[in-house]
């Protein structure tokens, strides 16, 4: 059972109880195949959810601090107000829940899920938001990016 206030390892699918984050999910278990993680989860199958992914490059997983943003979707950069392509991971101090993420998933090297929990975007504006993150790989054994991705409920 996926707790809404602790970040858990999706276990099974039903795990991640929204849609758009589980049709994710599928294409990133589908995508790795045989292998520990993915090369790659082709977002430009789902539409829908691509302006709400992040993808982080790892340069050493044991300083997840220093991830770099290398693909950022429209609606991410715009709820954040600014541009976030290129920016370290610990420079992102206005998503909290992103950097939770993100630093597990380096940690732990596994599927993670978060929430529905309520986020603020802007003055007296809260959204539910599950966050979920997703390992990927280079050569299918080593954790070189992250997969992060939002759905609000």
């Amino acid at each position: 059972m996926v707790s809404e206030t602790e970040i858990c390892k999706i276990e099974i699918e039903s795990d991640v109880t929204l849609p758009g984050l589980r049709d994710v999910y599928r294409l990133w278990r589908t995508s790795k195949g045989d292998a520990l993680y993915p090369a790659s989860v082709d977002l430009l199958a789902m539409p829908e959810m691509i302006n709400s992914s992040i993808i982080f490059d790892l340069k050493d997983p044991g300083d997840p601090l220093n991830a770099k943003v290398s693909f950022v979707g429209t609606s991410m950069s715009k709820g954040a107000g600014f541009e976030l392509t290129g920016r370290r991971l610990k420079g992102l101090v206005e998503a909290p829940n992103i950097q939770r993420m993100v630093i597990a998933a380096a940690t732990r090297a596994e599927p993670l899920v978060l929430g529905p929990i309520p986020v603020h975007f802007k003055p007296h504006s809260f959204l539910n938001v599950q966050h979920m993150s997703l390992p990927l790989s280079s050569d299918g054994k080593t954790l070189t990016r992250i997969l992060y991705a939002g759905e609000s409920v």
